[in-house]
This record gives C-alpha cells, structure tokens and sequence, in this order.
C-alpha cells in the first residue's frame, strides 16, 4: 500500500546482508503462480525470495548493474566507516571489491588485538541439537577468553561495562543460548553479564556494531551454514565479519582452520575468510609455544603465563642414544615419538608464533633437552631460531614464572650440553659392560642406588601373621591370629619368629573353635609412590636434613655418584 500511494522512493538496504525472513515457501509460491496463468517470475519479485531492495534495483534509472563486477543498479556507498581497514578488506574481497572505500586505518584503535583474528579450539566437536548444532568445546574456549580477557579490554577502552565492548555470535540458536548459559554460570560473569551483553546469533547484530565481536563457527565439517541447502551464501559472514568495529575474533577447529580454497571463483565464503585471516591477520592466541619436562607443572605454567603461553612437555630426554660405534659420531633415536609429533604439528603454525620458550629444568640434563630441541627446530622451521628465548625457573609461585619469563633470554649452555652429553655416552658404554657381564643393561645410576640398598642400614622389611582360613556352618571363615583376646583383626605384622611360634602353638592346640587350614601368608605392604616431596619431607623426618641438601642427595643418586651408606645427619659416609 505504501509504494501504491508514492510517486517515487529512495529504498536503502544492501542485498547483501541478512535476507528476509518468508513466510511463503518456493512450492506455496509455484502453486500460486500456476493458479493465476504465470509460466515465470523474476526472482527479484517473488515473495518466496525476493525483496524490496531488489525491486528497487530493476526498477531504478539511476546507476547501471555490472554483472562482470557482481555490481547490482542504483547508487552504492562508497565509503566505510565502521570497521578498521584489515576488517572490511574481507568484505571488499568477498563481495563489494574496489567500489567500498575502507576511512579507517588500522591504527587508529583502543582494541589490543590485531583486526582480524583467530583461534584453534583443540578437540573441538560439533554435535546436532534437533535441528541446529552445538559445540561445547567452543563455548568453553570463548567464556575462558572472556574471563581472561575481561579486565583488560575494560581497562584499555575505559568503560567498566563489558557487554558494551564484546559481542559474541555464532550461526546457530543452540550455541547461542550454550554460550549464553556457560557466561550465567561462571563466577567471574554472572547472570547481568550473560543478560546484558549480545549473545545471539548473527541476525541480533544486523544494523549494529560492537568493537570486539566473537564468532562461534560451531560446525566442524562443511557444508557450514547451509542448513541442508547445497548453496552457501556469503550474507551471514559479511554480517558478522563487519558488525566488529576494532576486532573480530573467529573461534573455530582446527581442521576448519586448515582448510583451503582451492576454487575461490565460486567463494564459498568461510572458506576465503580463512585464506584471509591467514594472509592478513594473526593466531590471537597462543603466541608462545614452551617446552617444559614435566607434565605435572603444565598447569602451574598454563596458570601463571595464561592462554598466550601453549604448554608441551618432553617428559624427560626424547632422543636416546641408538648406537655408537667405535671411532664415529653416536646415532640418536626417538624415545618419545608422542612428543615430537605433537612438536612437529605445533611448528607447522611457527609463523603465528612471537616466542619459541625453552624452560626445560636448569641443570645439565634440562639444557640438553633444551639443545635436542633446538637442532629438531632448526629442521624444521629455521626462522623459528630467532625467536627462541631459555627460561629458568627453580619454583611454581605464578609471580616468580612471570618473573622467570620476563628474564629469559637467547641461547642454550653449552658447557652444560657437553657435560651432560658426555656423562650420557659414559653410561651408555658402562651398560654395554654390565649387559657382558650380568646379560642385561643397568645404568650407572641404577646400580648406585642398588648399591645403597644392598648395604643402608634398614630394618628388615619381611613381616608376617598367621591366618586362619576355614568353614563355620558351612560359611567360609577367615581369622588372624591376634596377641591377646582384646586385639582386633587384622592382626598387628610381626616378625618371622613369632609367627613361626604362634603356627606351633596352634598346631598342637586341640580344640580350635574353627576347622581350619592352617597357612602362613607372608605379606609386603604396599609402597606409596616415592615423589620429590615425599623424598623431602623423608629427609628432615629421617636424618633432619634441610630440603637442599635431600636435593643435592637426590640429584647425587641421580648421577649415579654413591657407592656407600648415607649416615642419619651426616650426609653420605
């Protein structure tokens, strides 16, 4: 009715932003159209896919369409102001190409990420929810970036309201309402934040902005967003991508992440924001790949160095000594294939990487594995070198490994590596010997604490008790033998010689209340795993040594250096 009573109309709208919502289907529409004698409808008319705006562009005088150029009739607008450069770059690629004229620099921004970003959410599985998808990988990995990241963005755009500087997004109302549900439960979030803040699908931020904007891709596997239709179309990233006026941030799985377009004439859209984040953005995290030994101090490190910092551990040494033959360089061999392939898989990506950290421990051995893992990366990502920093730490308070950190600097002892090296390849010929003379390999090592064993003065540890098995009423009975009619069972251990005689005892004893078989069950209790502390904590119990000198006793079995008893309070004998 409104176009029925107007002469003319300046229809504004872009054909390229999120499509109209209809109400009548393609096949109502057929149905229609056979009713009233119509054989054809130009698509921009049909009230299945049509819109205003593309009725508006058949019917203008005003600019002419250029099909070679995808350029519809009409007066388009040349410049943008919204998002800085490297953001509409993606949309100019996409669809508008050089008739959008980028007015912000890139420069010009509070945000302190980069335009265009992404991350790779490891483990990352979608999962289909009636008819839209899940991710709750994905929605872990954005509420962990928000928690993060939340004081940080306040304080550089100083304004105290979060939900004015980050939006989050994703294709699909599950994951929307999933992300939305994880923001209410965290503490450090809340219900305001979860209510107050966009946390939508796409179609919530049309003809808005927000200056950080998250996008969920939720899929792992294509077709993405097409809901069944076999045609893609650019409309959903388009929006997305160009609601965030400082950053957007693409959270997706890897394998969405490593995907190439290899046909980009037919621009499949998420596709080429791939290819493009690659060409002109950066990994928003991590930054730092950090090569530890332990797994155990993954967490601290992780806890103290937050989510720039990607963690592998070495688990020890990762090249063995394979051979080594008389006269000639010796041959290593991997011991820890799982290591190095993850190490490979982590250098793939060494382009979006500022630091390579080796914090291996500070001691001989740490610095050769720090050594191994430089010559691994100097084969496989060369330029990677220059940016490798060691880090030495000696405990797990997160302020001393930010201190550690901050202090890093290039390079490996050497004079460390060749001792440790060498101290390697003399065990190595000492358990070629011990394999001649005993037919198996025993380390230097080995032996001493062996050694130690054989000859500490240590109470006897085989203790025994008597038990009883036998029938009352049918019923199978098992009874200890206790030291007095007060004692409760299990029985106390005791030594070989009493058991022996509470055996005699009872072998002569004629009117047992059970009919039992009569045994002697030689028990070992069992031994808690030994750990660093637990050594400690022994040492100062034991002989009141102070934790230093435990250590030093440790690392001195360690490298195999005893050969006789510890004394209680006196260190070695």
């Amino acid at each position: 009715l409104t176009f029925a009573l107007a002469r003319r109309a300046i229809v504004v709208g872009d054909i390229y932003q999120l499509e109209p919502i209809w109400n009548l289907t393609e096949s109502d529409e057929l149905f229609l159209l056979d009713r009233v004698g119509i054989d054809q409808l130009d698509p921009a008319y049909s009230a299945a896919r049509g819109s205003v705006m593309q009725v508006a562009q058949r019917a203008t005088a005003f600019g002419l369409p250029d099909p070679e150029r995808e350029r519809p009739a009409g007066i388009p607008l040349m410049a943008h102001y919204r998002c800085r450069e490297t953001i509409i770059g993606y949309c100019r690629e996409l669809i508008y190409h050089d008739d959008l004229r980028p007015m912000r620099k890139d420069e010009k921004s509070l945000c302190p990420y980069p335009p265009m970003t992404w991350v790779a959410v490891e483990d990352s599985t979608a999962q289909r929810m009636n008819s839209s998808w899940i991710n709750e990988r994905e929605a872990e990995e954005i509420v962990g970036w928000l928690v993060d990241e939340k004081d940080r963005l306040i304080n550089q755009y100083k304004n105290p309201n979060i939900a004015q500087i980050v939006a989050i997004i994703a294709p699909f109302r599950a994951q929307a309402d999933l992300i939305r549900a994880r923001v209410a439960k965290h503490p450090e979030l809340g219900q305001e934040v979860a209510r107050n803040m966009t946390i939508n699908t796409v179609h919530a931020l049309q003809g808005a902005e927000m200056p950080v904007v998250a996008f969920s891709v939720t899929q792992t596997q294509p077709p993405f967003f097409a809901n069944g239709s076999p045609e893609i179309k650019p409309n959903m990233l388009n929006v997305a991508v160009s609601r965030a006026q400082d950053a957007f941030v693409l959270f997706a799985s890897p394998d969405v992440l490593q995907q190439e377009s290899t046909n980009k004439a037919a621009k499949e859209p998420l596709s080429l924001l791939v290819d493009y984040l690659h060409r002109k953005g950066q990994r928003l995290y991590p930054r730092e790949l950090v090569i530890i030994e332990s797994p155990q101090k993954a967490e601290h490190i992780t806890r103290a160095l937050g989510r720039t910092a990607r963690i592998l551990a070495t688990e020890g040494h990762f090249l063995e000594i394979a051979a080594w033959p008389k006269g000639k360089e010796p041959q290593w061999a991997e011991s820890n294939a799982a290591f190095t392939g993850r190490l490979a898989v982590a250098l793939r990506d060494a382009g979006q990487l500022d630091w390579l950290v080796l914090a291996t421990d500070d001691d001989r051995d740490g610095e050769e594995i720090a050594w191994h893992v430089l010559r691994y990366v100097e084969r496989l990502s060369p330029r990677l070198l220059l940016r490798t920093i060691r880090m030495r730490f000696h405990d797990l308070a997160p302020d001393s490994l930010r201190r550690a950190r901050a202090s890093a600097q290039p390079g490996v002892d050497l004079r460390r590596v060749q001792a440790s090296i060498l101290k390697r390849l003399a065990d190595y010929r000492f358990m070629e010997r011990t394999q001649q003379a005993v037919g198996q390999r025993v380390g230097r090592n080995q032996l001493a604490t062996l050694s130690y064993l054989e000859t500490a003065s240590i109470p006897d540890p085989q203790r025994y008790r008597v038990v009883l098995h036998g029938s009352l009423a049918d019923h199978p009975v098992t009874a200890y033998v206790v030291s007095s009619p007060s004692a409760t069972a299990p029985a106390p251990w005791v030594n070989q010689e009493t058991a022996f005689h509470q055996v005699a005892k009872l072998a002569v004893h004629h009117s047992l209340p059970v009919q039992a078989v009569l045994s002697v069950e030689r028990d070992f209790p069992p031994f808690p795993p030994q750990t660093t502390a637990r050594f400690l904590i022994s040492g100062w119990r034991r002989y009141g040594w102070r934790p230093q000198e435990s250590a030093q006793h440790l690392q001195n079995l360690y490298w195999g250096r005893y050969n006789t008893t510890i004394k209680a309070g006196g260190g070695p004998a």
